[in-house]
């Protein structure tokens, strides 16, 4: 292998090369990674311990979660070192499940219906699903009024449950925010309008008693985590 781009050390002994070659395995890499990885560790732990104390003041009723969750973009957020995608998709559950408000699952199925027209959302259309048993999603998307108004709209307080689902800012486009939004490690687009609904539609779905269901896309402001700890921070601080 040669050593200089000039080819002027090729011919070097084989003790030069083998000098020249050390620095592609450092000694220590290993053990830099090790203290790396507890570092990373003991940040995330820290914040963990006190979003738990937020997490302890929630109604619950309610469950928070993600879309998914192989994105390496939530290391420092959700994870604590770096992983690919795939890793994240076979392994990441284990950690996603450590995030406070993570970590309570629902039991039993629930039926949620959620349209992406806002045409669609009539006085027929609630009564259909109220007729079945099921729930309206009031979710945040591309061509729906904001779930306040789909809310107040579908008489939420009156069904099973209610079930919030932010998915991306209305007028907006899926390709378009998934390439404004990678990777997926920071709020980009925070929407106040969006958050003061969402806690409202879950503060009144607490008050009566329901079963909640918060689910929130990374195309929705940058970083699903953030986003619910954002709005999770906020629904304890107003009770």
């Amino acid at each position: 292998m040669a050593r200089g781009t000039d080819g002027a050390d090729d011919e070097g002994s084989a003790e030069a090369v083998s000098s020249e070659q050390l620095p592609l395995f450092p000694i220590g890499s290993a053990a830099t990674a090790s203290r790396d990885a507890s570092a990373d560790r003991a940040s995330l732990d820290a914040r963990f311990e006190q979003l738990q104390q937020v997490a302890a003041t929630l109604p619950p009723t309610l469950r928070m979660g993600t879309s998914s969750w192989s994105f390496p973009g939530w290391r420092g957020i959700v994870y604590p070192g770096a992983s690919s995608t795939s890793q994240l998709a076979r392994e990441g559950l284990r950690d996603y499940a450590k995030h406070p408000f993570f970590d309570r699952l629902p039991r039993d199925a629930e039926y949620a219906v959620q349209i992406r027209d806002r045409s669609l959302l009539t006085e027929n259309y609630r009564r259909v699903v109220a007729r079945n048993g099921a729930v309206h999603v009031c979710n945040y998307w591309s061509a729906m009024p904001m779930p306040g108004e789909q809310a107040d709209l579908s008489e939420h307080t009156s069904a099973p449950f209610t079930m919030v689902r932010l998915l991306m800012r209305p007028g907006t486009r899926y390709e378009q925010q998934r390439e404004t939004m990678a990777p997926f490690n920071r709020i980009v687009q925070q929407d106040e309008h969006m958050r003061r609904d969402t806690v409202d539609v879950l503060r009144r779905a607490a008050a009566a008693g329901q079963r909640t269901f918060l689910l929130v896309n990374n195309k929705a402001e940058g970083a699903s985590p953030l986003t619910i700890e954002a709005l999770g921070k906020r629904l304890a601080a107003t009770g």
